[in-house]
């Protein structure tokens, strides 16, 4: 998705590079929809590969001609030999061989979701294993993806889940994101951030102050500051188990490093950070 200062009007182009088979047919049957609320669009496939077996001879797969192909020490296909114990992928074509048996899959082509829409809109999308990609300024992002990497450019509302993949978010105001395994990262972060992920790592960078809370079971957590003063206006609270935590230090004022009328030195209140402790820090 790409939100463009000049554009008046979203557009949504489903696509995909196959003529045939089951990319095609699922772009084919792909739904879009114009609501009140904005656009709507749906793209179901069984993400299937069309193959086939033989032990020698010639083989036709989806209109195409794999030529003569006979086993032995290699493989030879209409003069092209091959040999080896791996997957062997020639043009996007898996070819195995095991046991006097040739295996020929052809891959299907990904399908491609391109909208273009108005700076400010907002995007709401799911998906099972497809990256999630928005660029341009945004107001609203809810991404949801199984396995497939989100990565947001510029939203002022980010709302962030995957299993496996990684979340990436650049300049961004409000941030709620969780993943599993998958790592989080903020890239030009002021206002307020929840941050939540099993095994992977949590990356935030501060340009602004905030609030922000970062939670990983076993992965690190890196907060860092454009600056001291930035730093000294961030509440960070951060837990993990077995990751290691760093957080940025804060300037210290003129007047905290004076000693009061007791004598006793001013001190903020920080826990302890690195491996296995949580760390708080409020300034």
């Amino acid at each position: 998705m790409r939100a463009d200062s000049d554009c008046e009007r979203a557009t949504v182009t489903i696509q995909t590079a196959d003529e045939n088979g089951p990319a095609a047919d699922a772009v084919r049957s792909a739904q879009l929809r114009s609501t009140p609320e904005g656009l709507e669009t749906s793209v179901r496939g069984d993400g299937s590969t069309s193959g086939g077996a033989i032990s020698g001879g010639g083989f036709t797969i989806s209109g195409g001609t794999f030529g003569n192909i006979r086993t032995g020490r290699g493989i030879t296909v209409n003069g092209m030999h091959i040999s080896g114990g791996n997957d062997i992928v020639v043009n996007g074509v898996h070819i195995t061989g095991a046991g006097g048996t040739v295996n020929v899959s052809q891959g299907v082509s990904p399908i491609e979701i391109v909208a273009v829409v108005p700076k400010g809109s907002s995007l709401q999308t799911r998906s099972d294993s497809a990256d999630i990609e928005a660029t341009g300024q945004l107001a609203r992002v809810d991404a949801n993806s199984v396995s497939g990497d989100v990565d947001i450019d510029r939203a002022d509302d980010i709302k962030a889940r995957t299993t496996s993949g990684d979340i990436r978010m650049g300049r961004t105001d409000q941030v709620s994101a969780h993943s599993v395994s998958g790592d989080i990262s903020i890239d030009d972060f002021g206002g307020s951030a929840r941050t939540e992920t099993v095994s992977g790592d949590v990356r935030v960078h501060a340009t602004e102050g905030g609030n922000l809370s970062a939670g990983s079971v076993s992965g690190n957590i890196t907060v860092t500051a454009s600056d001291a003063n930035v730093a000294q206006q961030l509440n960070v609270q951060t837990s993990t188990v077995s990751g290691r935590v760093r957080t940025p230090q804060p300037a210290m004022s003129a007047e905290s490093r004076r000693r009061d009328d007791s004598g006793g030195a001013r001190n903020y209140k920080t826990g302890r950070t690195g491996p296995g402790q949580a760390a708080d820090r409020t300034l």
